[in-house]
């Protein structure tokens, strides 16, 4: 009986080890410069993106001095006029509009996020000849959120946010932040210390 306890009580260690094991496996992909990646890819959609998020900090953190930009225009406390270009901040992300409305983020580097102007091809209503329409589009600010898992020095944030199709990282530094300082807190008084445009583009 005891014998047989024992090979149950291993049966089960031996599963919980094999299970453990196989929350993850390994794969490669080649990135943009040719070079081959060893990536794990997790079960758990959400362990893999904070494993992602962890991996892209750790590899591509460089940081930066950058100046608070004053040219940005504020139309609204969700929106603002950026080198011609309409950046909105949606309203899942709208408790982070500083980051955008008061220059933190420099005109300059919201300009490359946009690019060059989209050519579209339309039709008038009323002469019914071709028109193009080269005028700037909008960038839209989503799922704008503090990468809390991310160990930091308590005057610095990690923060991440999409503008289709790219998803951007960016640390923001308050030298008179502490470690309980609100991320809300902390944005009032910080300055850009480094950017970053992940290469991976969503779909």
């Amino acid at each position: 009986m005891l014998t047989l306890r024992r090979n149950t009580l291993f049966i089960n260690l031996i599963s919980l080890i094999f299970a453990s094991s196989c929350n993850y496996h390994y794969y490669y992909v080649i990135d943009v410069k040719g070079n081959k990646l060893r990536i794990k890819k997790y079960n758990s959609s959400e362990l893999q993106h904070k494993v992602d998020e962890k991996l892209i900090v750790k590899r591509y953190y460089k940081p930066e001095t950058y100046i608070v930009d004053s040219t940005c225009i504020s139309k609204t406390d969700s929106s603002m006029d950026c080198d011609s270009i309409k950046v909105l901040v949606l309203p899942d992300s709208r408790e982070f509009s500083n980051i955008f409305i008061t220059g933190i983020i420099p005109c300059r580097l919201l300009s490359k996020m946009y690019g060059k102007p989209l050519k579209l091809k339309a039709i008038d209503a009323i002469t019914r000849k071709e028109i193009i329409d080269t005028s700037p589009k909008s960038l839209f600010v989503r799922n704008v959120h503090h990468l809390t898992f991310v160990k930091t020095k308590p005057t610095s944030r990690i923060l991440s946010f999409k503008i289709t199709p790219y998803t951007y990282y960016i640390e923001l530094t308050n030298d008179n932040a502490g470690s309980k300082t609100s991320i809300l807190d902390f944005i009032k008084d910080s300055r850009l210390t480094w950017f970053y445009q992940s290469n991976v583009v969503e779909i």
